[in-house]
């Protein structure tokens, strides 16, 4: 293989990483802050190709995935290593993230049992939402990521069940504008998860570097801090009964067919619909009441 193998499949190292992470560090201060592992789907940037193994192409299935960075090993283990108990990374890749976000999880707890954690992940499986939060990982800087973070939001907090997901506000990958990440950062209050975020290189975009930006996101947060019990409740009851915090329009009016084809609407919690502008230069939208 090219590059190294962390073995989060075999659980008898889980443990153990769960025992070093908990015990190792008792004479340093803990000040408990939340954990996001970036990388926790097992990257790696490899070089060359393989041979995939007898019986089995691993290294280049017949499935192959439609990715920015090319095949399912680029920038990721190779598909045709093989994990404690001879299971092919393969086979296992997808459960590569939810296990390490669990064992983050675990040796948070371990370390500071009376404290709630707070992980979040962006590799993350199906069952991961009764640990961690999901983020969405690094996405482009346009109107179009803008708009697939309201389809990513709604999914995530309705069919696969996570109360903390979001994205990266303004946008990771690049330079924003000064509308776009206006925009965004009344968006993003309405993410459970809310954060700006941005690769390095790219030109610093806090918020309050523009005054647009700036009395655009005083505006949300505001808002969003004033929502605070209601957001809290929202969270409560998705963890206790399965309660979208957000939730496309037809989870609450499955009636209503109007409501079916609608993207760019959802609702926070209950009781509270949104309705962002998503293209650029506009300054109002329409909104669908439904019945």
């Amino acid at each position: 293989m090219i590059g190294g193998c962390n073995d989060m499949w075999n659980p008898q190292i889980v443990n153990d990483r769960i025992t070093t992470s908990g015990t190792n560090q008792t004479e340093v201060p803990y000040v408990p802050l939340p954990l996001i592992p970036e990388e926790g789907q097992g990257p790696d940037v490899p070089s060359g190709s393989m041979l995939g193994l007898p019986g089995r192409d691993l290294a280049y299935p017949a499935y192959n995935i439609n990715s920015t960075v090319g095949n399912l090993s680029d920038q990721g283990l190779p598909t045709n290593v093989y994990h404690d108990g001879g299971y092919a990374e393969y086979d296992t890749h997808n459960l590569f993230g939810a296990m390490m976000s669990s064992t983050s999880r675990k040796a948070t707890i371990s370390r500071s049992p009376d404290k709630r954690p707070l992980v979040i992940t962006r590799s993350s499986y199906m069952g991961s939402s009764r640990e961690v939060g999901h983020w969405f990982g690094d996405n482009n800087v346009d109107w179009r990521s803008y708009l697939i973070s309201i389809w990513q939001m709604a999914s995530f907090s309705s069919f696969f069940q996570f109360p903390m997901v979001g994205s990266d506000t303004c946008g990771h990958n690049a330079n924003v504008t000064i509308e776009l990440c206006a925009r965004w950062a009344m968006l993003g209050a309405w993410n459970p998860c809310f954060r700006n975020h941005k690769v390095v290189g790219a030109q610093p975009q806090e918020f309050y570097l523009w005054p647009e930006v700036a009395d655009a996101a005083r505006k949300a947060i505001r808002r969003r801090l004033m929502l605070l019990d209601y957001l809290y409740t929202a969270m409560y009851r998705q963890s206790v009964w399965g309660v979208p915090v957000v939730s496309p329009m037809f989870f609450n009016y499955p009636k209503d067919e109007e409501t079916f084809g609608i993207e760019t609407q959802f609702f926070f919690g209950d009781d509270i619909m949104v309705s962002p502008v998503t293209e650029e230069g506009k300054m109002s939208v329409e909104v669908y009441i439904p019945r």
